[in-house]
């Protein structure tokens, strides 16, 4: 861990060189405004839709060179020698350089010489810019003169357009200087599918806290003709500079400003450079006064007050650090990034800027033990988009755009799981009854809403009595099997029977009993009829093609053996323990590997339209029998369910991103948030991680490590204190919250056990069981005996 290591507290990550194997990001937002910041400072920022409002450029080529970005260059105006903070885009060797990733900010320090200089980007909570917070340091015995030029490319608007028409875009845009503010905006916008726009709505400014020398507006200028980043003309040539302008039109556009510094030794000059978004003709006005180096300063100190108030809502203390760092703060963060944005944009795919229906709901179930009333709105506003026939809209975005019915035949499932995870962790049963309208007209309950779901997916059954597939359920990649509409899908039947499961629970707490056992019996049903049909000798199979064909069955020369038909029929106690047992012992028999859990094997070697996409994948690559993070999440829930402690630790160990970067070069990926898949043994990318961030995975591995691991589990009742830990474990602390109180709970394993609760008391009073009811204290005191 010579080049990056964690703060003592795990709250801060730092890696001491620009030239990390990817572009290692951080995420800074309050809900509203988005910038991706990179090691080096590279990244790009918008504001609510990554697709209809984005402020700066994200290039398709990102994760090669991680450009643009912020770059701050450093010129000697003497000796003519340029550089950058962030030792990107320039290639001069940087004599020293750290980057601190935190919750809610990235700071980047580094010296050239006998200059020191730094800058800290972050988001405050209230106010829709990002700050730079500029240092420059001159640590020699003679002054210097120097040149610092903050630069930022701006897209304005529409993001799809930047790539493919950049230079027929630039007509639309214009800037303006007034007041010493930079404001851009652009004359042409529109909504996906609409042939004819408008203005943008919005404008971007730039300000700063110190008075500019230079503004720089126009990117071929600063740039100049076959140059690029790396030598920009205005400072290789800076007698060829043209003079600065204060408007300008129909120009790829930047917001650059420039500062010219005389410093005497071991002087240091500190400033302030703001970017931020306002309703159209409003720029000017959001950012006067924000220039001002006092309120930056306190907006600073309130941002890492808000975040590590929400990052530290949990903390873990295990024999196992890299297991404490993720849990205590990086997982929640992740889980509160992720449930902005669900699966994009990032370095690695760009978005169409709306959240998915599914995976928002898990974002959810994360939430609710974090921040419970965030996760209640996510969930109503997930489910407008959800017809009223139970089908639903793949995506749910956050702007004005019109649902569109998706052909996945698993999305309404997730709303009972999401809705019975919020009940659980804060006792509020009123959202059973909270009215949300359909997507195409009327409204429902959410119980409502919940029964649609159902209807639809008991309603389509094929001849097995299971689900119909169609497109594609959980595994959008398994599109091929159902296009004649009669494939059926195994998880997707374990997915409805726990489902029903859920929705009978909540329906008996909205006091409708005969609804609940209506759902009970067609569960019971559906059960029987998976082990009637579907089990073939040590496991369950994946799905049945329109024509009958078994895919996931022993016969199959590929596609032997899914993951998710083995976890799922524990996570939804949808067979006999002895067949979970046994399909489990498969699972580590036959897709175990150094970097976890593939999802399936053997791959499929060649493209295979009776399956679909997931056959075109490369054999061990995305959900073609690579380790797939989200589905191993799953496997881990599964192995403590079953109360496998000392293999479920070993999955939690090989999944752990600290540990994976560690040990394994190739990894890639940052090692302080969970990524959506490494691939697999088969393909010349093994043990390579991708798509970093906005994955599910971090929902259930949270869901995992504090339900089940440490057993610290809500439920209608109140919290179960259920561990299944490894029997190395002695001890362990948890602090969590729990319906308005925080539990802060320690565990003593004295002879060594898997589980079992010996003896328990809360608050220094003894209980029966292992049952912790709510409590009206702030701090509630727990103590359990394993045993």
């Amino acid at each position: 861990m010579a080049q990056w290591s964690f703060s003592e507290d795990g709250r801060r990550f730092v890696v001491r060189t620009p030239y990390t194997p990817r572009p290692w990001i951080n995420y800074l937002t309050n809900g509203r405004y988005f910038a991706l910041v990179s090691q080096t400072g590279g990244g790009f920022s918008f504001y609510i839709d990554p697709s209809h409002h984005v402020i700066t450029r994200r290039e398709q080529d990102l994760l090669l060179n991680d450009r643009p970005g912020r770059f701050v260059y450093i010129q000697d105006l003497e000796g003519g020698g340029f550089w950058n903070v962030g030792g990107n885009p320039c290639p001069s060797p940087l004599d020293q350089f750290h980057c601190c990733h935190g919750f809610g900010f990235t700071e980047i320090v580094s010296r050239y010489g006998d200059v020191a200089a730094g800058v800290e980007f972050f988001v405050p909570p209230d106010v829709d810019a990002e700050v730079w917070s500029l240092r420059v340091e001159n640590r020699g015995q003679r002054s210097r003169q120097l040149r610092v030029v903050a630069y930022q490319e701006f897209v304005l608007g529409n993001a799809l357009i930047d790539p493919i028409a950049r230079r027929f875009d630039s007509f639309f845009k214009h800037a303006r200087v007034e007041a010493g503010v930079v404001v851009a905006g652009k004359r042409n916008w529109n909504l996906r599918g609409q042939r004819a726009g408008g203005a943008w709505e919005y404008e971007v400014f730039t300000a700063a806290s110190r008075p500019p020398h230079q503004i720089w507006l126009d990117r071929e200028a600063f740039v100049g003709r076959y140059r690029d980043l790396t030598r920009p003309l205005a400072l290789d040539a800076p007698r060829s500079r043209p003079e600065p302008v204060q408007e300008i039109w129909g120009t790829d556009l930047i917001g650059a400003m420039e500062w010219h510094l005389v410093l005497a030794p071991n002087q240091v000059v500190r400033w302030e450079m703001v970017t931020g978004i306002a309703p159209a003709e409003h720029g000017v006005a959001a950012a006067r006064g924000l220039a001002d180096s006092q309120r930056l300063a306190d907006l600073r100190q309130a941002t890492r007050e808000h975040w590590q108030r929400r990052a530290g809502r949990l903390s873990v203390r295990t024999p196992d650090r890299p297991l404490n760092t993720l849990a205590s703060g990086w997982t929640p963060y992740q889980v509160i990034i992720k449930s902005y944005l669900s699966s994009a944009p990032s370095y690695y795919h760009a978005s169409d800027g709306s959240p998915g229906f599914r995976d928002a709901l898990q974002d959810a179930l994360g939430l609710a033990m974090l921040e419970p009333q965030r996760a209640r709105e996510m969930i109503t506003h997930v489910v407008r988009f959800q017809f009223s026939d139970g089908s639903a809209s793949h995506r749910t975005p956050r702007i004005a755009l019109p649902p569109e019915r998706s052909e996945k035949s698993d999305l309404a499932l997730w709303i009972p799981l999401a809705v019975l995870g919020y009940v659980c962790e804060t006792g509020d049963r009123s959202i059973l009854d909270e009215e949300v309208p359909f997507a195409d007209g009327g409204e429902g309950t959410l119980l409502d809403h919940i029964r649609v779901g159902l209807e639809r997916s008991l309603g389509d059954r094929g001849r097995r009595g299971l689900p119909r597939i169609h497109y594609g359920d959980w595994n959008d990649a398994l599109d091929g099997l159902g296009a004649c509409g009669e494939g059926e899908s195994v998880f997707l039947a374990q997915l409805l029977s726990l489902a029903l499961k859920d929705s009978a629970t909540l329906a008996q707490l909205a006091g409708q009993p005969a609804l609940a056992e209506g759902w009970l019996e067609h569960r019971r049903e559906l059960v029987e009829a998976l082990n009637q049909h579907c089990w073939d000798e040590d496991r369950f199979v994946r799905a049945f093609h329109d024509d009958g064909t078994v895919i996931g069955c022993r016969e199959n020369a590929e596609g032997q053996l899914y993951l998710n038909p083995q976890v799922w029929a524990v996570l939804a106690d949808a067979a006999p323990r002895q067949r979970q047992q046994t399909c489990m012992e498969t699972v580590h028999r036959q897709l175990d590997s150094p970097f976890g859990i593939r999802c399936l094997a053997p791959p499929y070697a060649r493209p295979d339209p009776h399956v679909g996409l997931i056959s075109r994948f490369p054999p061990g690559v995305k959900e073609n029998g690579a380790v797939f993070s989200h589905a191993m999440a799953f496997c881990v829930v599964a192995e403590l369910m079953l109360g496998h402690g000392d293999r479920a630790w070993q999955l939690i160990e090989k999944a752990n991103p600290v540990l994976r970067a560690d040990r394994h070069p190739e990894y890639g990926m940052e090692p302080y948030v969970y990524c959506q898949f490494v691939a697999g043994p088969e393909t010349n990318l093994r043990g390579q991680g991708f798509h970093h961030w906005l994955t599910s995975t971090r929902t259930w591995m949270q869901h995992a490590v504090v339900n089940w691991l440490l057993g610290a589990r809500a439920e209608p009742e109140g919290l179960v204190l259920d561990p299944c830990i490894p029997r190395h474990w002695e001890r362990f602390e948890l602090v969590r919250p729990f319906r308005g109180s925080t539990l802060k709970i320690t565990v003593e394993n004295p002879e060594g056990k898997n589980k079992g609760i010996r003896s328990l008391t809360v608050d220094g009073q003894t209980l029966e069981g292992n049952r912790i009811p709510a409590a009206e204290s702030e701090c509630v005191e727990v103590h359990a005996l394993m045993g």
